[in-house]
């Protein structure tokens, strides 16, 4: 009976870690939603750019177009890292499905610590596989970011290179 406190406190913890995890990967899954919509925002409005200077009578000067077809590119593949991230993925969703309770309840002989271990093997098993997928959304959007940084600073070399060479 003293030691209750610890099982409940046990079941407690693993269930919020559980659920922050899950958490983090709905949190990435945002930031990677947000980043495509400016992507394909930013990415339209650069391609568009960059094909108003071809052709004989261009619009804009084609050291701009150069820059805005530079800048469409990595917008395009910022893109391609937020499908990454909100790709399809097994994830597991905190707490326990009833035929875990259920099995629990039918043995009236399993004291708390079998049930808790049961609990507890579980969960490490459903956590180390969202872990994975946080971790490889982490990493996706990280490349998404990048390329959202990379993208002005390389169509503005790219600019002036092209002007200076024209």
């Amino acid at each position: 009976m003293e030691r209750e406190w610890l099982f409940a406190a046990a079941l407690e913890d693993a269930r919020e870690r559980h659920k922050a995890v899950y958490e983090l990967i709905r949190f990435t899954d945002q930031q990677a939603m947000a980043l495509l919509n400016l992507y394909c925002t930013l990415g339209v409005a650069s391609a568009s750019g960059a094909a108003a200077s071809l052709g004989r009578d261009a619009i804009i000067p084609l050291p701009v177009g150069s820059a805005l077809g530079v800048a469409a590119l990595f917008f395009i593949l910022g893109a391609g890292c937020c499908f990454r991230v909100l790709a399809s993925a097994t994830i597991n969703l905190p707490g326990r499905e009833a035929g875990f309770w259920t099995w629990a309840n039918s043995y009236p002989t399993l004291g708390l610590s079998e049930i808790l271990a049961a609990y507890l093997d579980g969960v490490a098993d459903r956590e180390a596989m969202n872990n994975g997928v946080n971790a490889t959304g982490a990493k996706w959007l990280g490349r998404a970011r990048l390329f959202g940084l990379i993208a002005p600073f390389t169509s503005l070399c790219i600019a002036i290179g092209t002007w200076y060479a024209a």
